[in-house]
């Protein structure tokens, strides 16, 4: 049985976890049809869980110190622990090879490419999307910088208060930015849902999984949702609604 570790209290759905990393292992996972348990503790004690678990750090700060982050996975059935989104990924196909892979062979390299070109552009709205959740959670971001700290590494940096022309302008990055991305859509794959082709893949659940993130923060019926599930012809929306089918188990 495979354990997947979050972080919490969290007031969203159980079935979407709390963090956008852990969502994309949920969204593996039910990929798959693997069966899981979501195990959700305490930011504080991430560091000393793992350890605890023998599950190893997922990266290291700039001044030597291991980093030990959520999500993580126990995998009691083949006694392995794995730490980190994407080589929990890539843990997943080489130990259930009989499930639907998420790194098709000589894939890796290609989809970690449009990983970071994706991330590149979503990062524009990270302010914004920090915000708005501190807004529903307040003590949200205190909690995570308690557990990951709030130096130049932090995942969690101190977000300064934005002006209403600020947040206009972030958004227009954002539009265009992925109208060039829609760009690289072109040809042949310009109705083409999914990056690699006819099934989703890791870097699909990578793109969708901050759009929910996003889609969670600020509700489906407010303006930045509608505006946002437009970008690249509608693309983002569909995207989003058909990654969402992996937020529970198959049937």
């Amino acid at each position: 049985m495979i354990t997947l570790y979050d972080m919490g209290p969290s007031q969203y759905p159980a079935d979407l976890g709390t963090s956008p990393h852990t969502r994309k292992i949920i969204f593996t996972l039910n990929y798959k049809n693997i069966p899981f348990e979501l195990k959700v503790i305490r930011p504080e004690d991430i560091e000393a869980i793992s350890k605890s678990l023998g599950v190893a750090h997922s990266s290291v700060l700039s001044d030597g110190t291991p980093r030990y982050t959520i999500p993580f996975i126990i995998d009691s059935t083949k006694e392995k622990a794995v730490s980190d989104s994407l080589r929990i990924a890539e843990y997943l196909d080489e130990a259930y090879p009989d499930t639907p892979r998420v790194f098709p062979e000589g894939t890796r390299v290609l989809q970690s490419v449009f990983v970071n070109a994706v991330q590149a552009r979503i990062g524009l709205l990270y302010p914004l999307v920090f915000r708005q959740f501190e807004t529903l959670s307040p003590g949200l971001l205190d909690s995570r910088k308690k557990a990951y700290g709030g130096g130049p590494d932090s995942p969690y940096p101190n977000i300064p208060d934005l002006t209403e022309a600020q947040k206009k302008e972030m958004w227009a990055g954002v539009k265009t930015s992925f109208t060039e991305l829609e760009a690289a859509y072109g040809g042949a794959q310009k109705d083409q849902l999914w990056v690699m082709g006819d099934k989703p893949v890791f870097a699909d659940f990578v793109l969708a999984v901050f759009f929910v993130t996003l889609k969670i923060a600020y509700g489906e019926q407010s303006q930045e949702w509608k505006d946002t599930s437009g970008l690249m012809g509608g693309r983002i929306g569909k995207l989003s609604e058909e990654v969402l089918k992996y937020r529970s188990p198959v049937a």
